[in-house]
């Protein structure tokens, strides 16, 4: 039903389109002619103007001139003047002059009876306006010679006071008379206005008329426009028009031209109706095309239904038969020999699998069927005459083939049998392509890894021994690369396992591309690969495939939430210099990849038997601290700081211990840097955090005096994790005060930050959490990166305050840092305080709190209970214990 659809629906969307283009196309034509003819209009207004400023100046002379005689002459009576050609002209219908008082003196028509014109507009408008300019008006109440526009000018008295005016009245028809139907068309608009928007002449259709074309005047404030006038603007009796405007000269009046849209329109509308014509031939057309395309859909549909019909009928008539029948009769040759064999016999489902009709292989020879000639096997004819000569003198051949890409059973796996029956071969076919993709998937489930579709570690140690006995029979070098992704658990633990395995799969694609042709890359689980490199020269091509693996990972990859930074670290063993079986090579290769991971990552090594012991250790005491964690093998134990001054306590150092089954209590120095290597020192500061947290909690509640509890936090720790927000949810959870934690981070964290510590500092401040600077002095901040980190407390490392009494250097730096830490409101602690020489000399250089063994060694939680309780450390002497 579908197929029958799309032609109508296709045909209609292209109407649709064919109309919607057409209209679009047309309305454009439309506003761009409608552009060009406001264009033409507004030239029209300009070329009308400039013919009517003529006679508008030719008017304003006459004017001039008539003021400028009488106030030389002023004669009263004297009609003489205007008996000069100049004022016989048609289009003046008055000419005069009235004096002060309004009476006409003088006229063309002589001063006979006329009315006083004192109380005409224009008139007072002199009077009190001492202007000499033209005026211009129109519909005087003096004069009663029909519409006129009057053009009148002032007269002066010697004195310069008001003496009259002298006024020209002109025939409106003057001014229209530019109206020419060549340029304005049957229904033009030719109109006079003044600034103010009243009307003197309007010319509509070559006639007379007294109603302006626009509702209100032209904008004054500009002399010249153009613009379509709708059903908005227009006189209801009126039509839409194309209208300009323009001033004319510098008179006081505007001329304004309106065209009629219908004929200025009418070669764009020929064109519509073309246009509209050709679409709706089109319509009809697709119209034809869409019955057309449905009948042929329509009759398609009907055939494959009948031969669908028919396909069900013959399958419901076979179902039950799913083997291939084939029986062939052999053909022998003069000599005796079969040299081809005759189907004499098939079913329908043998057919079917050769893909041809029953009725075309009965009767046909092997030979004579190159598209059904492998129903022997999967090879050249002669050898399947061979195969059905075995079969006829065996009695019996069956096997299992895949079919040859040319072969009509192509992409298929056939289970054989031939078995003699007389003088000929009953020969069945049985379709088993489904169990062997079945074995398929199963072989490749158990040597394919499902993430990155590589081979796993199954398919590696069977394919190791195999490629040790080549290199072995070749007498070639072999090398295996141990490969293990940097930071790999970080950013599974951050961006979540999604992330790990998108990183996984890019990492798996730039190692393939890194290989020779030849090369062998298995994934053995987590983030851990292997090469397998065969006949390699010497070292020299294992080093080159490695340094071009580790270029390859150390670039960004993109994963879907962002950006990751990893790198690969690659442990190296050779065939046969550094074992001769599968596990001592991968065994070294692995202890060669912990030397690449301990030297900084992001390399490459080669097994060297010194590096056994020591990797060895490394890796058990790895174990052992993860096991550490897990089970929670943590002690913390603390140092007091000491006033220098009085011996009072006044903030304490929590320090980590591990409590190792085997070698006792362990100090920091034998674990911490291996935490950071391995990553654990994150979830390692959590367990401190948590320890400290929980300790004030037990000295609350035994109501001792508390001071402030500083735990270090390493710099993997502070610029990977979360520490403020782990902080925050401690003290809530142990129902203590921000104030009573603080935290320690090195100069070294702090300087190596790109810019987030100043944000991380400050959210850990406003919580009410002070921050020391742990072994200031050995990093490399200056004064303006301690004022912008905003810390607390500096405590001066150990190393400088071993060197007190010794030389004046040491002092100097001492007295620098106490100076520098006042001036920015920040306290000092010297660490490492062993001797009382070196406390009198801090206490003289104005050192306030000092920590170290001379005072008072780390001791576990319980024996500070008691020193807490004690509050003060001091003897009689005044010397601190």
């Amino acid at each position: 039903m579908l197929q029958i659809l799309v032609w109508p629906c296709f045909c209609a969307v292209l109407a649709g389109l064919l109309w919607a283009g057409m209209f679009s196309q047309l309305e454009n034509d439309r506003r761009r002619l409608e552009h060009t003819l406001l264009g033409q209009t507004a030239a029209l207004a300009r070329a009308v103007a400039k013919g009517i400023s003529l006679s508008v100046s030719h008017v304003d002379e006459l004017s001039a001139a008539l003021q400028t005689h009488w106030e030389r002459t002023s004669h009263p009576g004297d009609d003489a003047l205007f008996h000069d050609a100049e004022f016989a002209r048609a289009w003046l219908s008055f000419v005069g002059v009235a004096n002060r008082s309004g009476q006409v003196v003088s006229s063309m028509q002589g001063a006979g009876a006329l009315p006083n014109l004192a109380a005409d507009e224009y008139f007072r408008l002199h009077a009190q306006n001492r202007s000499r300019a033209l005026h211009v008006c129109t519909h005087c109440s003096a004069q009663d010679r029909g519409d006129a526009i009057i053009f009148s000018r002032r007269l002066d008295a010697p004195d310069g006071a008001f003496n009259g005016v002298v006024m020209l009245n002109v025939k409106p028809s003057y001014l229209t008379s530019f109206y020419d139907r060549a340029s304005f068309g049957n229904s033009g608009y030719l109109g006079i206005r003044g600034v103010h928007g009243e009307l003197y002449a309007a010319s509509l259709g070559g006639r007379e008329v007294h109603q302006p074309l626009l509702r209100v005047g032209p904008t004054l404030a500009e002399p010249s426009g153009a613009r379509l006038v709708d059903h908005s603007d227009r006189p209801r009796s009126d039509q839409p028009r194309l209208v300009a405007w323009q001033q004319i000269g510098n008179f006081p009046l505007f001329v304004v031209v309106g065209l009629s849209v219908e004929e200025s329109l009418a070669p764009y509308r020929s064109v519509a109706v073309n246009y509209t014509r050709g679409a709706r031939a089109a319509t009809w057309f697709l119209a034809i095309f869409a019955l057309c395309g449905a009948l042929a859909s329509f009759t398609l549909v009907r055939r494959k239904h009948q031969a669908q019909e028919i396909r069900d009928a013959y399958r419901l008539a076979t179902e039950g038969a799913n083997e291939g029948f084939f029986f062939l009769r052999a053909v022998y040759g003069r000599d005796g020999t079969i040299v081809d064999f005759l189907i004499e016999d098939c079913n329908r489902t043998g057919a079917a699998l050769g893909g041809v009709a029953r009725e075309q292989l009965l009767g046909m020879r092997l030979s004579a069927l190159p598209s059904v000639s492998d129903f022997m096997i999967a090879a050249e004819m002669p050898s399947q005459i061979a195969t059905g000569r075995r079969a006829m003198q065996e009695g019996l051949v069956q096997d299992e083939w895949a079919a040859a890409p040319s072969s009509s059973f192509r992409g298929m796996w056939l289970h054989r049998k031939i078995m003699r029956v007389g003088s000929g071969l009953a020969v069945t076919l049985r379709d088993i392509s489904s169990a062997k993709a079945h074995e398929k998937n199963l072989l490749a489930m158990a040597h394919e890894d499902a993430l990155t579709k590589l081979p796993n570690r199954h398919w590696l140690m069977a394919f190791l021994p195999l490629a040790l006995a080549r290199a072995r029979q070749e007498h070639h070098q072999l090398a295996v690369f141990f490969i293990d992704i940097d930071n790999f658990k970080q950013v599974n633990d951050m961006l979540g396992h999604g992330a790990g395995d998108a990183l996984l799969h890019v990492a798996a694609m730039r190692l393939k591309a890194e290989l020779r042709p030849g090369d062998s890359l298995a994934r053995l689980g987590g983030d851990e690969f292997t090469v397998v490199l065969e006949q390699i020269g010497d070292a020299g091509d294992a080093r080159l495939v490695a340094q071009r693996i580790v270029e390859a990972l150390r670039r960004p990859i993109e994963i879907g939430t962002g950006t990751a930074v990893v790198g690969s670290s690659i442990g190296i063993s050779l065939y046969p210099g550094d074992g001769e079986d599968v596990d001592t090579l991968l065994r070294h290769a692995d202890i060669a990849m912990y030397a690449a991971k301990a030297a900084g990552k992001g390399r490459y090594c080669f097994f060297e038997h010194e590096q056994y012991q020591s990797i060895l250790e490394r890796v058990e005491t790895q174990s052992a601290l993860e096991t550490a964690v897990r089970n929670d093998q943590f002690v913390m134990y603390y140092q007091p700081r000491l006033s220098s001054i009085s011996g009072k306590i006044c903030g304490m150092e929590a320090l980590v211990r591990w409590q190792h089954p085997v070698r006792g209590l362990l100090p920091p120095k034998e674990f911490i840097a291996l935490a950071e290597a391995s990553g654990l020192i994150v979830t390692l500061g959590k367990l401190v955090m948590e320890m400290v947290c929980a300790q004030i909690e037990q000295w609350v509640q035994m109501k001792l005096p508390l001071v402030p509890v500083s735990f270090n936090v390493s710099a993997f720790e502070f610029n990977n994790g979360d520490v403020r927000g782990q902080l925050a949810l401690c003290i809530e959870r142990h129902h203590i005060h921000p104030q009573e934690v603080e935290i320690e981070l090195t100069e070294s964290t702090l300087v190596d930050d790109k810019g987030d510590a100043v944000n991380a500092l400050a959210a850990i401040r406003k919580m009410g959490v002070k921050c020391l600077v742990d072994d200031f002095g050995t990093g490399f901040s200056s004064l303006s990166q301690l004022q912008r980190l905003d810390t607390d407390i500096l405590k001066i490392d150990q190393s400088f305050t071993a060197q007190l009494g010794r030389t004046k250097k040491a002092e100097t730096f001492f007295r620098a840092i106490v100076s520098m830490a006042d001036a920015l409101d920040m306290g000092v602690v010297a660490e490492g305080v062993e001797t009382i020489e070196q406390l009198h000399l801090l206490q003289l250089l104005g050192c306030k709190e000092v920590q170290g063994y001379y005072m008072c060694p780390p001791v576990p939680g319980p024996v500070m209970a008691g020193l807490l309780a004690k509050r003060f450390m001091m003897t009689r002497e005044g010397v601190l214990l």
